[in-house]
């Protein structure tokens, strides 16, 4: 029985030890993927405003990494997941079957951007106050479009739900861009484009190599992966609160020293870009670049909301 019982022993640790070192090996690749991601976003980050990342053991390098790691790792799940479904067993046209993988992934999708108002700082200045006619005329005949397309849908010939579904995919998709780079205007739209593009993306990886690592694709995938990580850190980065390890400016009010160098006793509305050992990075609203100023040379700093109306401006006491 011993024997027997020293066979199963060895058998299941056999088994266990290739377990264990692929798991230390998964985990070492995904902690050094999130390190050298974050890196790289916080130091392009910086350089919009003129310096560079100066310290390379902060947390906020690793809040950054896994915040792109997660923006990778959402859509291309959903979409692996989604191709998973019946619907694509049967023998008939992709176009035909695209249909439901667009709408459910465009619905989860906009569950999913409905909670984006908490970590991101989104420009809604622009927005409407109140609830105009106009407003309520298109809500009435969205409304009634798609009431019309769930009572009908069996009855709507394939062709013609594969060419709305993707004339109106492609609608929503321009008018994101536009809102986010002809207009300069960030808000939940970007979120949505930015799903919509990496989902391409993994649909693409997902049906072409069946996201097998090999060899040959590694160019594609480095490529990709420098694109996808140069959108996230000069879009979508920026707009992340700081106090979700994000790089949008924390709105502050400085009181400088009667001995400092400039704005002596003053106190000053500004934007806190970055925080050293020994010094402040501040800016001003729309600045491009950075001013280092001396933590020698400032007596306080209080954190504002950011209402005041005068940014790098005196105030009165």
């Amino acid at each position: 029985m011993s024997q027997i019982h020293n066979e199963r022993s060895g058998q299941q640790t056999a088994t266990l030890l290739p377990t264990i070192d692929l798991i230390s090996k998964m985990v070492a690749l995904c902690i050094g993927f999130i390190y050298v991601s974050g890196f790289l976003i916080t130091s392009l980050n910086d350089f919009r405003y003129g310096f560079s990342e100066m310290n390379p053991f902060r947390p906020r390098i690793l809040a950054a990494g896994g915040w792109f790691l997660l923006f990778c790792a959402v859509p291309f799940e959903l979409i692996r997941l989604l191709l998973k479904h019946p619907v694509w067993k049967p023998d008939i046209p992709a176009w035909y079957k695209a249909v439901p993988l667009i709408f459910f992934y465009f619905s989860e999708t906009c569950f999913l951007t409905l909670w984006a108002g908490v970590p991101f700082a989104f420009d809604d200045d622009h927005l409407p106050k109140v609830v105009t006619t106009e407003m309520i005329v298109v809500l009435v005949i969205l409304s009634t479009v798609l009431i019309s397309l769930v009572v009908f849908l069996e009855k709507i010939p394939k062709r013609v739900k594969a060419a709305l579904t993707f004339a109106v995919a492609a609608y929503l998709v321009w008018l994101d861009c536009d809102q986010l780079f002809r207009k300069k205007l960030f808000e939940f739209t970007a979120l949505q484009l930015w799903f919509f593009a990496f989902g391409a993306i993994a649909l693409i990886e997902l049906k072409s190599r069946q996201w097998k690592f090999q060899l040959g694709y590694w160019p594609r995938g480095v490529v990709l992966y420098l694109a996808g990580l140069t959108a996230f850190a000069t879009i979508y980065y920026p707009h992340l609160k700081a106090s979700y390890g994000g790089g949008a400016p924390i709105p502050i009010q400085v009181t400088f020293a009667s001995a400092s160098p400039v704005f002596p006793g003053q106190q000053m509305n500004c934007l806190l870009v970055d925080e050293t050992d020994s010094a402040f990075y501040l800016t001003g609203k729309n600045e491009t670049h950075a001013t280092l100023v001396p933590k020698s040379s400032v007596v306080m700093v209080r954190f504002s909301d950011g209402s005041e109306p005068s940014i790098f401006s005196a105030k009165t006491k």
